[in-house]
């Protein structure tokens, strides 16, 4: 009888044992994430955006609504245009301080007992105060508010002569909030909201109104 040598049998023996192991427990090569140093791969992840920049500049194109759309009547929804800057205290401080700027302005001709009646109001703003940001993934979160000193004009022109401007200024009160979004490198992208509150304007031989608003807008600009 031919004679199977000692370690032919041991391979055979290995091979078997190889074979009826479940396919489960062993390690599997696919489930194993290891960091690259260690010469594995891993799944690659999508880098956050990064919002320690500490310094925003933001232009804002939008909707007015006066809140004494009775007196303002019909030039109560001006456009507004505007600008501001915030600056974080430190790099990583969620808190910082902020100024701004804007124009608000509406103009319409409508007829009054047969004559035509042209109405304009324009108001500009400037405003400082502090600002809180969040940094929530790919968004920015802002909140800020602070006090605004407002110029209001008013102009109404007939037709038939007997023109009337008036003017007048007032502090107040202002809030806003909005988001923004990276659209590449340092430009952002967002919506913000804005209320003013507390104004008390005084139109010579007119009743007395304020100059109080709610303002949605469009935002974009750079953060530096």
């Amino acid at each position: 009888m031919r004679r199977v040598p000692f370690a032919l049998l041991v391979v055979h023996a290995f091979l078997l044992a190889s074979a009826c192991v479940a396919p489960g427990a062993g390690p599997v090569l696919r489930d194993v994430a290891v960091t690259p140093a260690a010469g594995r791969l891993e799944p690659a992840r999508r880098a956050e955006p990064d919002w320690s920049r500490s310094s925003f500049f933001l232009v804002h194109v939008g909707g007015r609504e006066l809140e004494d759309d009775g007196f303002y009547e019909p030039v109560d929804q001006p456009l507004s245009f505007g600008f501001d800057t915030a600056h974080r205290f430190s790099k990583r401080s969620p808190i910082g301080f902020e100024a701004g700027f804007s124009l608000a302005a509406d103009a319409e001709d409508e007829t009054v007992m047969g004559t035509d009646v042209d109405y304009a109001s324009v108001f500009l703003e400037g405003n400082v105060g502090l600002r809180a940001m969040f940094d929530a993934g790919p968004a920015h979160l802002y909140v800020g508010g602070g006090i605004a000193f407002v110029a209001a004009d008013i102009e109404i022109d007939p037709d038939l002569g007997l023109d009337v401007s008036e003017e007048d200024g007032s502090t107040g009160q202002y809030l806003h909030g909005g988001v923004l979004f990276k659209a590449g490198g340092s430009f952002v992208l967002g919506v913000e909201a804005k209320i003013l509150r507390g104004t008390d304007i005084e139109f010579d031989g007119f009743v007395d109104t304020d100059a109080d608003y709610q303002e949605v807008s469009f935002v974009f600009g750079w953060a530096l």
